[in-house]
């Protein structure tokens, strides 16, 4: 009897434990400007405003440093991966066909912004 009840608790335990694994998730604002050439699309330029929560979370991870600073840089790099992740939150679609953008756009960063919106990951996508 003794050990149903460990393996009951245990098994309490376990399912509550699944609760920890989740985990909040980023709201962004985007905004896309259309990139073109003699008429043809070569591009967008985007930036992504993020939510305060994950504003806070840069704004924190990156202390006192002045924006420019390398710690910006490095931050800017693990957001991009992650959207560059989520194939820049944007779709396109031509003739059917779903046009990939290209995988790291040409000029990214991130900037910081100590007002309400907090944080604007900004890039150049192909």
């Amino acid at each position: 009897m003794k050990r149903v009840k460990q393996c009951t608790c245990a098994a309490f335990f376990m399912v509550l434990s699944f609760s920890v694994l989740a985990h909040p998730h980023s709201f962004i604002s985007l905004r896309t400007e259309v990139v073109a050439d003699n008429g043809q699309l070569t591009g967008f330029k985007m930036r992504w405003t993020m939510d305060e929560i994950t504003s806070s979370d840069l704004l924190y991870d990156a202390g006192s440093a002045k924006p420019g600073d390398e710690v910006w840089k490095k931050l800017a790099a693990e957001v991009m991966a992650n959207v560059l992740g989520q194939h820049y939150f944007s779709e396109l679609w031509h003739n059917g066909q779903h046009v990939k953008f290209d995988n790291r756009p040409d000029g990214y960063g991130l900037e910081p912004r100590r007002t309400p919106g907090g944080a604007d990951l900004y890039s150049a996508a192909g």
